[in-house]
This record gives structure tokens, C-alpha cells and sequence, in this order.
């Protein structure tokens, strides 16, 4: 999906892509809350890890990179209404401080490629209330790029 957004960013349009997982994954994968995804006792952890930093230096950089930040009790109410078999995962259910690993991570890549960041709190506003408060943020960094 950063392929295609890519592309049609080239061609002037705006893209919104939910998830930078590929372009994170290096900065967290060896925390020790990963370990549901994958253990570094694996056989394949370290070509997983060669991976996710050639994913991270090559796939194409956002312009923004807005991060969610969410309590937990949001969080849990939201794996539950996705229903994947995945988010019900026994380790992975213990891990909701796996956040701030992955908001480090988003900054970190986001200092190295000189991408700008919004930290979004996300709280128990409406969809339409949060999505505004969101426009507002996202214009702002728009007009001082």
C-alpha cells in the first residue's frame, strides 16, 4: 500500500494510509512485549529483523505520520469491535503498554527521515468531533510545511 500511495502522491493526489507497521516494525521488533509476533529465539527472528530495516530505509516515507495515542480501556473496546482472532491472542491482550514502543519508534523514524508527526490523542470524543479535531491538526502542519 506505500507503493501505491506513492504513486498516486506523485500524481498530486492525498493519500491516508492506516498503518506504518512496515516502516516501524526495526525500532520494536526486539522488545520484549513483541514477543507474541515473534520471539528472538526464533530460527527466523534475525532475517525478520534484516528484513524490517531494508522495509525501513526503502519503502516510500509518509509526509505526516499521525499516532494515535488511546487509553486502555478505548483500546480493548476497539480490538474487540475489529473481532480478529489476533487481537484476542492471550500475549498479545497483556501488552497494551506496547504503545510507547511504538510511539518511540514513530519517532524515531520520524526524526531520521525528517517526516512531521502528530501525536493525536485519541479519547471518548465522537468520531465526527475527533475527525475535525484531526483536519485541524493536519492543516496546521500542511500550511507550516
Amino acid at each position: 500500500m506505500l507503493l501505491e500511495a506513492q504513486k498516486l502522491s506523485e500524481k498530486g493526489e492525498t493519500v491516508f494510509i492506516d498503518t506504518y507497521y512496515d516502516k516501524l516494525l526495526y525500532y520494536y521488533i526486539d522488545k520484549y512485549c513483541m514477543r507474541w509476533l515473534i520471539s528472538p529465539s526464533d530460527r527466523y527472528f534475525l532475517v525478520m529483523k534484516q528484513i524490517a530495516e531494508i522495509d525501513k530505509d526503502v519503502l516510500p516515507d509518509a509526509d505526516i505520520a499521525v499516532f494515535f495515542e488511546v487509553d486502555k480501556g478505548s483500546w480493548l473496546n476497539a480490538l474487540k469491535s475489529r473481532n480478529r482472532s489476533t487481537d484476542n491472542d492471550e500475549e498479545f491482550l497483556k501488552n497494551f503498554e506496547t504503545q510507547k514502543f511504538l510511539l518511540e519508534a514513530t519517532k524515531k523514524l520520524c526524526e531520521e527521515k525528517g517526516i512531521q508527526l502528530i501525536v493525536f490523542p485519541r479519547d471518548n470524543s465522537s468520531p465526527e468531533d475527533s475527525a475535525a479535531s484531526l483536519k485541524n491538526h493536519l492543516e496546521e502542519k500542511i500550511v507550516k510545511k
